[in-house]
């Protein structure tokens, strides 16, 4: 593959074997201005009383849906307390058949109004939009617009675009190409969870160029961090924001398989860290994941291991205990891999939309997963 092989907006866990723990030392670490930015490896409150895990059905009120796709866009807005759904595309149910032209390109933004459970439709895009890798869109409420880095056309467009989405009008402008070396298709974007900033981590299959790479959305300019190291390549694999600063990436699929490691991207410290589990999940691809700060938890969903067979399974990565779990839950959604996954922090739970069973339809659902 000589394409970008992965990307990520700050905050997120990645992959590498220079044999590193995770710090729990409590020690901070310095911002771009020299202030203090919490050590987000330590609690840095009480923890919230715990709640039942469990998975509930959303959207069934009104009359209105989003209709199903894969390879989409979704970002949770605490302000307006709801979810925001665009861009992505049908696969499999284009005019003349399965898997050619034309693909349903749907141009809708759509929002699931939280406290009512009720869809609508708010806007309309210029033109499609789509990533084949995970993600994180940058809610960028100062400016009023939403972030897509590594963002392509059509399934067959490229190179990748970085674009501004104004939310009142819904207008798309370009942003600033990526700086990193033959950048294509960026593979995982992560955002800083404070609104500042866009982080990006580029790999490449064949040359081994890595970089991670700062968008300040203040200026729209982009610079580049220099890390130590790096996690083994792999594709298809999200980068999750994980804190003022940090990012998690946790397995994907480096061409033969999936490996069952966890990194953590310290950005202000310039270092990745392999995390160590008492008992290493799994591995897998095209899954989602978020990121819970009040327990220091990793929550995934969905993708394909080995044999492409998609997972069905909840899994819960404690970076505080080192272990992790996959709770047995009914109901729950299907099995399925290129979906959505941001965090309602109002309510710590997980919001997951769309995505495809296989090679044979996708999903227009939505389950919010109660983290504990």
């Amino acid at each position: 593959m000589n394409r970008v092989a992965a990307t990520l907006v700050l905050l997120a866990v990645g992959g590498c074997d220079h044999g590193r723990t995770l710090s729990t030392d409590g020690a901070s670490m310095a911002d771009d201005d020299g202030g203090a930015i919490a050590d987000l490896s330590v609690p840095v409150a009480d923890a919230p009383p715990p709640r039942e895990i469990k998975w509930t059905s959303l959207g069934a009120a009104g009359a209105e849906h989003p209709p199903g796709r894969m390879n989409h866009f979704s970002v949770y807005d605490r302000v307006e307390d709801r979810l925001l759904v665009f861009g992505g595309f049908d696969p499999y149910k284009p005019e003349g058949g399965c898997c050619v032209d034309p693909y349903k390109l749907p141009l809708g933004v759509w929002q699931l109004d939280l406290k009512s459970d009720t869809w609508s439709k708010i806007g309309t895009l210029p033109h499609p939009m789509l990533s084949f890798m995970p993600i994180e869109v940058a809610l960028d409420r100062p400016r009023n617009r939403l972030v897509v880095i590594g963002a392509v056309l059509t399934p067959h467009s490229g190179p990748a675009k970085n674009l501004a989405i104004d939310m009142s009008s819904w207008k798309v402008t370009a942003l600033p190409a990526g700086p990193w070396p033959g950048s294509e298709w960026p593979l995982r974007v992560a955002h800083d969870a404070g609104g500042k900033r866009v982080v990006v981590h580029a790999a490449y299959s064949i040359n081994k160029i890595e970089g991670v790479w700062i968008l300040e959305l203040e200026t729209d300019k982009w610079a580049k961090v220099a890390t130590e190291a790096h996690p083994a390549f792999r594709f298809h694999s999200p980068l999750t924001g994980a804190g003022a600063g940090r990012a998690l990436l946790f397995s994907g699929y480096d061409g033969e398989g999936a490996p069952t490691d966890l990194w953590e991207l310290d950005v202000s410290g310039k270092v990745w860290r392999s995390v160590a589990l008492k008992e290493p999940p799994r591995g897998r691809w095209s899954h989602r994941a978020v990121f819970d700060p009040a327990r220091r938890m990793l929550a995934v969903f969905g993708g394909s291991r080995h044999g492409s067979k998609l997972m069905l399974e909840t899994l819960l990565i404690d970076l505080e205990a080192q272990s992790t779990s996959e709770p047995q839950l009914s109901p729950a959604p299907e099995r399925r891999r290129d979906h959505s996954m941001v965090l309602d922090t109002a309510r710590r739970r997980a919001l997951v939309f769309g995505g495809a069973f296989e090679s044979k339809h996708v999903y227009a659902d939505v389950w919010a997963l109660q983290l504990p």
